[in-house]
């Protein structure tokens, strides 16, 4: 049984958004208008269901500077990029000898791949801080959303397994069998699947939003379901959606544009 529609919100999250007030760890510009659009959506499509993902992290993870060393015996600073050839050479290592073949194997995964190489991050998202709660805009108008319709909205958790990165909410990077949080979450697609329209939205367009939305696409049969909602998301600086944009054009997914409200604009 196919449902009306349903808004899959990536990683609203404080640390991913420019507010002026009080800007996360990882910034991105554009964000903060991005909820008030996100909210305004809510407000005026009232989709059937909501589902929100939550970057997760602990302070010890593979893409934190806490992992990480330098030839110097100090962390290895935010905004790093590590190759396989870094930590063969010893430019780079973990932090804990143990894990030393671990961080090897890791890397040279992500090379085989091709997708990504590793990328130190600022701490974001850990949890139990602030950074790691939704945006107070997303919070207001997915609440009003609940008590409206009667209904709650689903938390969805990602990032939680500190031996590998999860850009998607579907899987990780790099999938480890030994740990099934990593692998692919066929129950959530299928969950989304059965909707009649899908929209996508959130942070960063660049990043999580990309990756989850290429792989939902690369296991639906009707790409022509999912709207993109373009001016509802945005890049980390520095990084561009360019290929992200073409795959889903490619793919057959429609892309809208919120017409923005001023009333609604905070």
């Amino acid at each position: 049984m196919t449902k009306e529609n349903v808004l899959v919100l990536i990683d609203c999250q404080c640390d991913f958004i420019d507010d002026p007030k009080n800007p996360g760890s990882l910034a991105v510009k554009g964000a903060y208008e991005d909820m008030q659009r996100i909210a305004q959506f809510i407000k005026e499509k009232n989709p059937s269901d909501i589902i929100l993902t939550l970057d997760t992290h602990n302070k010890m993870d593979i893409a934190l500077s806490s992992w990480w060393l330098d030839a110097q015996g100090c962390n290895v600073k935010p905004f790093t990029p590590i190759s396989l050839d870094d930590v063969v050479s010893g430019k780079y290592r973990s932090t804990i000898d143990s894990l030393q073949t671990y961080s090897e194997y890791y890397v040279s995964q992500l090379e085989v791949q091709g997708n990504k190489s590793l990328f130190i991050w600022p701490d974001h998202c850990i949890k139990g801080t602030l950074g790691h709660e939704v945006h107070p805009i997303i919070v207001q108008a997915v609440k009003d959303w609940e008590l409206m319709n009667n209904k709650k909205a689903q938390y969805v958790e990602k990032g939680q397994n500190p031996y590998t990165e999860n850009f998607s909410v579907f899987k990780a990077e790099v999938e480890l069998v030994k740990y099934p949080e990593t692998l692919l979450n066929v129950d959530l697609i299928n969950k989304i699947d059965q909707f009649n329209t899908k929209y996508f939205a959130g942070e960063a367009k660049s990043h999580c939003v990309a990756d989850s939305t290429i792989d939902f696409l690369k296991n639906i049969n009707n790409p022509s379901s999912v709207v993109i909602l373009e001016n509802c998301m945005s890049d980390v600086p520095g990084f561009n959606s360019d290929k992200f944009m073409e795959f889903v054009k490619e793919k057959g997914c429609v892309i809208e544009n919120v017409i923005e409200s001023k009333k609604l604009r905070m």
